[in-house]
């Protein structure tokens, strides 16, 4: 069974097009034509291309922040009746990092462990865990407005990872990182 089934997908968006603002005529532009694909459990698979291909939107359809114009998305054991809560468990780095500017980077990891339904115990050791492998000890007291933009795709790493998910979205997420932040991430 696939872990992530698209079949068919297709986004379109309309953009308005004229000469400053006047003749304004609405054009659609397709930004993924017809894309079908399976992942099988402990596949790995890389959406590759150039600016403007449809990877992002492909990833944002997926996380179901956005809705596909045509096609079906299926993830996780979606049509097994025997499907638990956790089989489903979605972790997700987006491109732009979500984070609060005034909760520290502890408090980010408190609150996305008690989303995924962590108990207290497990998110201390995950986030044990996470800081020490990703070297990020000493930013966990620090409100996410003070953090690097390196630490930032860290930490929203390190949130996709919570709960040990099944599947794991990931856009460019070593985006900013230095050399060696780059090596610890992968």
């Amino acid at each position: 069974r696939p872990t992530i089934l698209v079949d068919s997908l297709r986004k379109e968006f309309k953009e308005k097009s004229g000469i400053c603002g006047r003749f304004r005529k609405k054009k659609k532009r397709t930004a993924i034509s017809n894309t079908s694909f399976c992942v099988k459990k402990g596949e790995v698979l890389g959406l590759l291309g150039p600016n403007g291909a449809g990877k992002t939107t492909s990833v944002l359809i997926l996380a179901g922040e956005k809705k596909p114009s045509a096609g079906q998305v299926l993830l996780g054991n979606a049509g097994d009746p025997h499907r638990t809560k956790d089989s489903a468990a979605l972790g997700y780095c987006p491109q732009h990092n979500p984070l609060w500017p005034n909760f520290t980077v502890k408090e980010h990891l408190e609150i996305y462990a008690a989303v995924k339904g962590m108990n207290k115990e497990d998110t201390n050791r995950a986030i044990k865990r996470v800081s020490e492998a990703l070297e990020m000890k000493d930013h966990l007291n620090k409100p996410a407005r003070k953090l690097s933009t390196g630490v930032s795709r860290k930490v929203c790493f390190a949130i996709s990872m919570l709960g040990n998910p099944t599947i794991v979205l990931l856009d460019e997420p070593s985006t900013g990182l230095d050399p060696k932040g780059q090596q610890r991430l992968w």
